[in-house]
């Protein structure tokens, strides 16, 4: 008979971890419970800061001296230390300068040069066995989140992501971001003909196509402000009351 206490019992997840001996969650904690990481896996975005700071669109080499100086400044004081493997990870392992536990990231992400990150995958380049090998005790994946068509794609690929450091005998951190879903395509052409049955007939055909600009573009309250005095701006105005 088993044992509801034995998580690895009911759990096919579990009992690989244990097969593979994953480290224990303590391996990322301090010796009070507590949790002290430094994450420094950031690519296109710390680009994007040394910018705002500098001016300058700084190189690969910046980006990974800055996270060694980081690595080497705090990385003796932290219970865990996250870092990419394409800006410094194998040389923060072989330093060995993180007395906590080193975590390897291995999402791919999408992202334009300058913008958030859109999108993530599994880095297929990341060798977790290796990761392993190298020191690290963990993994970490960043998951987006939206309530959309892909929401089935996301669950699978962080589901699978699980699998693979329990294989590895790696702990996984999954890390989320919620965005909000894009909004419903505008419903220009009803919005023409409610404005147009408010205005008199006469003022209709002349007025319909400056309201319709003025709607669909969902600026109707704030231009109507700006632009107060002139007639169309008054028939918005009388739509949305």
């Amino acid at each position: 008979m088993t044992s509801n206490s034995d998580p690895a019992a009911s759990d096919p997840t579990a009992s690989e971890a244990v097969a593979s001996g994953v480290p224990a969650l303590e391996s990322l904690a301090r010796p009070s419970g507590g949790f002290v990481m430094v994450a420094m896996d950031q690519r296109e975005s710390l680009r994007q800061m040394f910018r705002a700071a500098t001016g300058e669109r700084v190189g690969d080499e910046r980006l990974t001296s800055f996270k060694l100086a980081v690595a080497r400044e705090v990385g003796p004081y932290a219970s865990g230390f996250l870092i990419d493997r394409d800006y410094g990870f194998g040389r923060v392992a072989a330093e060995g300068v993180v007395s906590g536990g080193l975590i390897v990231a291995v999402d791919a992400l999408r992202q334009d040069p300058d913008g958030p990150v859109e999108d993530t995958a599994i880095d297929e380049r990341v060798d977790l066995a290796a990761a392993r090998e190298a020191g690290a005790v963990a993994a970490k994946l960043l998951v987006i989140w939206r309530d959309d068509e892909h929401r089935a794609r996301r669950l699978e690929t962080a589901a699978e992501f699980v699998r693979r450091c329990a294989a590895a005998g790696l702990l996984s951190v999954l890390e989320g971001v919620a965005r909000p879903p894009p909004p419903p395509p505008a419903r220009t052409s009803f919005l023409v003909s409610r404005v147009s049955t408010r205005l008199p007939r006469s003022e209709r055909r002349r007025r319909s196509w400056p309201s319709c600009g003025l709607i669909s573009t969902r600026l109707r309250c704030r231009s109507a402000g700006q632009h107060r005095r002139s007639g169309w701006s008054r028939s918005a105005r009388a739509w949305t009351r």
